[in-house]
């Protein structure tokens, strides 16, 4: 259901390939979430891991701060902020560590479908079982709507990892080298089918 130039989606496609491992979400009470997160020292933790001299063989993760509130009546002091994160190529011990030191409640789940859960993360909408069984497709809806990508559930733009721009560079650059190969075969085939 995304609007067309849906950049969640162009987000999730470029990500996807991606060896993501886990989804976390972190929660607060309402209005206690900032001081949560300055408490909180996993993000730190965790792109302290591995070798500096080596990014690419270093943990990665992206996180969203979330409310779903009106966003005109929005204010951090009372708003029921929430984190969800993606993490990959962070053993499992460590994020278990970091996550559990966590002062408000949190949950670890496996990824299983990577392209979903990254499309999630990014836009913030999806739909909700409610408790009689049936769904309340809301959130796909205004994200149908949402044609220039706003996420009005973002409270600010994603936060990365500083060495997932060298995973997002190498992608495109595999990709391009991929489409290169592929008009270079397509040409000879041109050729040598006109001869």
């Amino acid at each position: 259901m995304c609007p067309p130039g849906c950049y969640p989606a162009y987000l999730a496609s470029l990500y996807d390939e991606l060896p993501w491992t886990h989804f976390v979400t972190l929660t607060a009470p309402p209005g206690k979430f900032r001081e949560y997160l300055r408490s909180w020292t996993g993000l730190d933790a965790w792109s302290s891991l591995g070798d500096p001299g080596r990014p690419e063989w270093r943990p990665f993760w992206v996180m969203v701060l979330s409310n779903h509130d009106d966003p005109r009546e929005f204010d951090l002091r009372r708003a029921d902020v929430h984190a969800h994160l993606l993490v990959g190529g962070l053993p499992y011990d460590e994020l278990d560590r970091e996550v559990r030191a966590w002062p408000g409640i949190s949950q670890i789940k496996r990824v299983t479908h990577r392209w979903g859960v990254l499309h999630y993360v990014f836009s913030q909408e999806k739909a909700v079982e409610r408790p009689d069984g049936t769904w309340d497709v809301s959130g796909k809806l205004r994200h149908s709507r949402d044609v220039n990508s706003y996420c009005p559930a973002l409270v600010v733009p994603p936060i990365e990892s500083d060495n997932l721009y060298l995973f997002e560079r190498a992608i495109l650059r595999a990709r391009h080298d991929e489409r290169r190969r592929r008009a270079q075969v397509a040409a000879r085939a041109r050729r040598s089918a006109s001869s």
